[in-house]
């Protein structure tokens, strides 16, 4: 899977990572040649590789996001057994991905699935945070959960079965 310079331009990456972007590629500005995810993630790291997803519509990362919910929900369900809700939402940003819901039932889910976040947020218990994993598999710009419970080694793993063809 591809994306270019001027696609990730866009977004304004941070200067460090952009520079060493384009010190990896020799290039110094942006162009629209097509620029592999597995090279972003070799030049730059997991954490570049998965801001850059934000180039891809929701659809193209959500089973992406799905999985990386899904690996931390059992925080959240072995403290909250009965809430199905960030669970729901997992369910539906994969049946998003296969294109069987809209993207307004997919926002219904993500808000309930929110909801139940709030909820425990107060704790600030890991099962909060894998609560929020779960609504936050919706959104384009959320990776503040991973920081909090979640280690890069598995997420790049994941980002590598998605985006990197193995």
């Amino acid at each position: 899977m591809n994306t270019t310079l001027n696609e990730i331009k866009i977004y304004n990456p941070c200067i460090e990572g952009w520079k060493k972007l384009l010190d990896s590629l020799n290039k110094t500005s942006a162009d629209d040649e097509p620029l592999s995810f597995a090279h972003i993630l070799k030049s730059n790291g997991i954490k570049d590789a998965v801001w850059s997803l934000r180039v891809l519509p929701l659809k193209d990362q959500a089973l992406f996001r799905a999985d990386v919910a899904e690996s931390v929900l059992h925080l959240f369900e072995s403290k909250y057994p009965s809430d199905t809700r960030p669970r729901k939402c997992i369910d539906v940003l994969r049946l998003f991905a296969r294109g069987e819901i809209s993207d307004r039932d997919l926002g219904k889910k993500a808000a309930a699935a929110y909801d139940a976040y709030a909820a425990i947020r107060a704790s600030y218990t890991d099962a909060a945070y894998a609560a929020h994993a779960a609504y936050a598999a919706h959104s384009v710009h959320s990776t503040y959960f991973v920081d909090r419970i979640y280690k890069w080694q598995e997420i790049e793993k994941l980002f590598i079965k998605h985006f990197c063809g193995e």
